[in-house]
């Protein structure tokens, strides 16, 4: 209700990992009954987020959505059970991955969600820069789908791209391993590129 009454012009939004886990090694970040739903959300991660977010952008009557990347995850910066959790389900180790699947399968049948799907969450939907690529890379997918569609029906109803700061972001940018605090004037800078882009491109 406020972004309408605001009427903006240009919508950038961002969702990833407060849907992802590392069952395990943090239990902050492993779905309890509670927050069991967030792994259908991932699941469903075109519809849930993307798809909202575009329909929204087109209620606002926005003329730019920018879909801002997953930062870059720096495994070797975390440390103790963060660290080892990374490692691990980074390397897909099977040991690990089975046992998430053996925590979260209980939810499954209240989230219309398959053993198959639930592994998925499990090797995909971890909270490494794994998962951020993931995430990142059906962003993308979705940018294009949309951005081939309007060109097919040479109708434009609104112009859609992505804010790539991920690929900027590196271990010497960040204390957390999440956080890029380091590289904020520099992703500042390229935000306001990519939107002067795309808005040039769509006044052409």
């Amino acid at each position: 209700l406020k972004s309408e009454a605001m009427k903006p012009q240009v919508v950038v939004a961002n969702m990833a990992f407060h849907w992802t886990q590392l069952c395990g090694y943090s239990s902050n970040m492993c779905p309890t009954p509670m927050d069991a739903p967030i792994i259908s959300r991932w699941l469903h991660y075109d519809e849930t987020w993307l798809q909202r977010v575009y329909d929204h952008a087109l209620k606002v009557d926005a003329k730019l959505l920018l879909f801002k990347t997953a930062n870059f995850i720096c495994g070797t910066k975390r440390t103790g059970d963060w660290l080892t959790g990374d490692e691990l389900y980074q390397n897909f180790d099977n040991a690990t991955l089975d046992a998430c699947v053996t925590r979260l399968e209980p939810f499954g049948k209240e989230l219309f969600a398959s053993t198959e799907d639930i592994r998925k969450y499990c090797t995909y939907g971890q909270f490494t820069d794994v998962g951020s690529r993931y995430l990142n890379d059906k962003m993308v997918e979705f940018v294009k789908k949309i951005q081939e569609r309007d060109r097919s029906e040479e109708v434009i109803r609104l112009t859609v791209g992505f804010f790539n700061d991920h690929d900027v972001e590196n271990c010497d940018t960040t204390d957390d391993a999440i956080h890029h605090k380091r590289a904020v004037v520099m992703r500042l800078r390229l935000l306001a590129n990519t939107i002067d882009s795309y808005l040039k491109c769509a006044r052409e």
